[in-house]
């Protein structure tokens, strides 16, 4: 991004520009302390994932209630994913008709859209390399690496 960075929502009320529909800051939702048992019709896999999923929302502080539901979709679409992965292992890319000729497995087109599907809610998450890119800073993180650190003292 070229030119100025923005100003903060302080910097715009101490200048008096700020205007609520135009500097609204970013929605937070109460935070879990604890990661939440998984859906009761989770197969074991589902349920792996779940925690592992949760573990790094946790970690990166965004494991909220709020987004639960949008988590058990994600389970859901990795299992379905899964099972299609397993059968296109087991009969191939493409199978044998009737007639003798070849057609394309139809569980390459579930897989298909799982992964498109568990990709899009991954970066809701900003759990993309191009979602994590966008995804605005609070300015409170404190760089550890430094390289002008020296440049302080």
């Amino acid at each position: 991004m070229k030119g100025r960075p923005p100003k903060t929502t302080a910097q715009h009320k101490a200048d008096g520009t700020y205007h609520a529909t135009k500097h609204r800051d970013r929605q937070t939702f109460p935070m879990l302390d604890a990661i939440p048992k998984h859906p009761a019709y989770f197969s074991k896999e589902q349920a792996v994932k779940w925690n592992t999923i949760c573990a790094m929302l946790q970690r990166d502080g965004m494991l909220s209630d709020t987004y639960l539901e949008l988590l058990e979709r994600y389970c859901n679409a990795w299992e379905t994913w899964s099972k299609a992965r397993v059968e296109v292992d087991q009969m191939g890319i493409t199978l044998v008709s009737a007639k003798g000729g070849y057609y394309k497995n139809p569980a390459i087109l579930v897989e298909k859209d799982m992964l498109a599907l568990m990709v899009r809610i991954l970066e809701q998450f900003g759990y993309t390399p191009r979602a994590a890119m966008s995804m605005k800073s609070t300015g409170k993180e404190k760089q550890e690496d430094d390289p002008a650190g020296f440049l302080d003292n």
